[in-house]
This record gives structure tokens, sequence and C-alpha cells, in this order.
């Protein structure tokens, strides 16, 4: 059970460092597409990044069409699980 933990933890960890690596090789087209979306600042908030920006990205809320209310919700519930979960990797 120790080596299938640890494994899992490996696998995740590389998920956050992929993501880590193409979120800031990519820093000017997040920053465009953050724009179009309204985010406030967006060149320092692609950089900083965290739960306000999915906050403010991904606005479930304003949608009325269901479909794209649903993906939406699916993308800023993705956006911050992964937000919250990469710390807790450290424990």
């Amino acid at each position: 059970m120790d080596l299938i933990c640890r494994v899992v933890r490996i696998l995740l960890g590389a998920l956050f460092v992929m993501a880590a690596l193409g979120h800031l090789g990519q820093t000017e087209s997040m920053a465009q597409c953050a724009t179009s979306r309204g985010v406030p600042m967006a060149t320092l908030a692609t950089r900083v990044t965290g739960v306000q920006v999915a906050l403010l990205m991904n606005g479930f809320w304003k949608e009325t069409e269901p479909m794209a209310k649903q993906m939406e919700m699916v993308q800023f519930n993705k956006d911050v699980g992964l937000t919250l979960t990469g710390p807790l990797l450290g424990l």
C-alpha cells in the first residue's frame, strides 16, 4: 500500500509540474485569454494565478445556456480543485 501511495503522489506531482511548465511557458497567450474573459491586470494575474482568477474567468453563474453553464462550472471546479490541492501534496 505504501508503494501505491508513493506512485500516486509522484504521478499527481508530475501533473502539477507539467501544468506549471505549460503555464509559465505560455504566459502571453494565457494573458490574452484572461483579458478576453474580463480579468483585470491579466498579465499579472496569469503569473500569480489562483482561485481568484478561476472566479473571474469561469463565471458559470453568468451563463444562460445550460450546456455553456455546465462547461464553465466544470472548468471552475477543476481550477479551484487544482489550486487548493496542489499545496496539500507537500504535507
